[in-house]
């Protein structure tokens, strides 16, 4: 198990998953290339609309105290902000 060094620039992702929170571009999300950045409706990106490759996409950081974990729900008035509307379930 990976533990953080308080004193460190680490920023709380574990080492060994390899890339994640990294720059490295990703074929699989061709609207940034950054994976774990997207937010995925209905199995899309909400940026490229691109299939995703993974269930659901969360921030996952280890900190002193446990584990972090970041999503964000999209409502339809965010969406309506955004000038396209996802088609909600009947």
């Amino acid at each position: 198990m990976h533990e953080s060094n308080p004193k460190s620039d680490d920023d709380g992702y574990a080492s060994e998953v390899g890339s994640v929170g990294g720059r490295d571009q990703d074929p699989s999300y061709p609207c940034h290339g950054i994976d774990g950045s997207s937010i995925y409706v209905d199995g899309r990106c909400v940026i490229c609309r691109q299939p995703s490759t993974l269930p659901a996409v969360m921030d996952i950081k280890r900190t002193a105290t446990g584990v972090q974990i970041s999503y964000r729900v999209i409502s339809a008035e965010d969406d309506a902000l955004l000038g396209w509307m996802v088609p909600l379930p009947p």
